[in-house]
């Protein structure tokens, strides 16, 4: 029987805003199974970005549970958590912003390799311009994409170039904060598109965050619609969107439906 890639269990999470502290998470819970893709879904400041932080340990959590592949990586060492991002990677907003300007898509992915993979002793480094050229073409991109730099790519192919570099250790989790939001709409379509292939492809749990519950409907089996840090619902994307419970997710779904209304 499989056991979760991922189980949030209850975490919280509080900062201080001068004499004030502000709740910007609190008791979320939720799991995912290898393969599954779960939303995050709600506005600014709803506790979305902070969740991915506090699962990818750029932030602490205060209280509660993070487990990864059935061990408790709630407060393990940062030495602990490098070993772990083998096996769980993120893919951020900006996808331009994400890469060193001053280097190559190729050479940014070969950094990747070189760092997480060579030191397992997975990768032959005779075979590295080979399984570059393997994960551009995984995300529709040509292997003369390798030789150029970030800025000589559109958002769409940027993002796909940062995909690529997020899938390259194969990891069993990938966190995809708000990576559409930036692009136009044909671009969106075709990351979507890209997401749920190379989820099914590799076996991949995707934790895909957003504020647009549309987008998240499309590509989620699950979804946890977020509120002002709490968790109002948590079930089948299908489920949520079809007999909505929360005033908020309503709200959302009539959002959704109005903007799809103005792009016919």
């Amino acid at each position: 029987m499989d056991i979760p890639v991922l189980e949030v269990r209850n975490i919280k999470k509080t900062f201080k805003k001068g004499k004030y502290t502000v709740t910007a998470v609190d008791g979320i819970s939720f799991k995912m199974m290898p393969g599954e893709v779960l939303g995050l879904v709600g506005e600014s400041g709803s506790g979305k970005s902070t969740i991915a932080k506090l699962i990818t340990h750029l932030q602490s959590i205060d209280e509660g549970q993070i487990i990864f592949n059935g061990e408790d990586i709630s407060h393990v060492s940062r030495k602990k958590m490098i070993s772990i991002y083998k096996e769980m990677q993120m893919v951020f907003q900006d996808p331009v912003g994400s890469f060193d300007p001053r280097m190559k898509i190729g050479d940014s992915i070969r950094e990747v390799l070189c760092r997480l993979c060579y030191s397992q002793g997975k990768l032959d480094k005779i075979k590295v311009e080979e399984v570059v050229e393997t994960l551009l073409n995984q995300v529709g991109l040509k292997p003369e994409y390798a030789e150029r730099y970030p800025y000589e790519l559109s958002g769409g192919q940027c993002q796909r170039a940062a995909i690529a570099r997020a899938i390259a250790v194969h990891p069993k989790l990938l966190i995809c904060d708000e990576v559409t939001s930036a692009l136009d709409v044909s671009a969106q379509a075709q990351i979507v598109e890209l997401l749920i292939s190379l989820g099914k492809q590799l076996d991949m749990a995707i934790l895909f965050i957003s504020h647009d519950l549309s987008l998240v409907s499309c590509i989620c089996d699950k979804v946890c619609v977020l509120y002002k840090g709490e968790q109002v619902e948590y079930r089948e994307t299908k489920k949520v969107i079809r007999t909505p419970d929360h005033p908020y997710t309503k709200k959302l779904l009539s959002s959704a439906l109005y903007m799809d209304k103005m792009n016919v």
